[in-house]
């Protein structure tokens, strides 16, 4: 499965959605630019799921000529990063059996992936929120901007 992260020319009906911070401004205004930069690369993630869908590898997709002045967003994400620089990879949760808790892993430069952080379903398709999700959403919601893209 891909999964155009911040959407894309290819996936234009997809939706991206994610937190960034907001304060300090530089922060905010570098992580504006970084969006931009990677929707024009087409910066993707390829998931490899496990047969029962426990577990999936997270592989990197982009057009990596956006940093040679060739930003044509119309390239599509042709180069995948090797897992020797950047391997991830995501495990569902040992309490959840629905695939609304999962653990994100992460590692770079060839080092053992350690864990990085938790993908927690807060919402669910008919718009009501997960009672016991609550709390979480309250403690990060002040420091951080629920981004969505179309």
């Amino acid at each position: 499965a891909d999964l155009a992260v911040f959407g894309g020319f290819y996936q234009k009906s997809t939706a991206g959605i994610w937190t960034e911070p907001t304060r300090p401004l530089w922060k905010s205004s570098l992580w504006c630019c970084l969006t931009n930069l990677a929707r024009t690369a087409n910066y993707s993630y390829r998931f490899h799921f496990t047969e029962d869908y426990r577990r999936a590898k997270i592989r990197i997709r982009a057009n990596p000529l956006v940093f040679c002045c060739c930003c044509f967003p119309c390239i599509p994400a042709w180069f995948t990063i090797p897992e020797c620089c950047l391997q991830q990879y995501m495990e569902q949760d040992e309490q959840s059996e629905d695939g609304t808790h999962w653990r994100r892993f992460s590692g770079a430069c060839g080092r053992q992936p350690k864990f990085y952080y938790d993908l927690l379903t807060v919402w669910q398709q008919d718009g009501s929120m997960i009672p016991e999700r609550k709390e979480s959403l309250l403690q990060y919601s002040p420091n951080q901007l629920v981004m969505v893209t179309y």
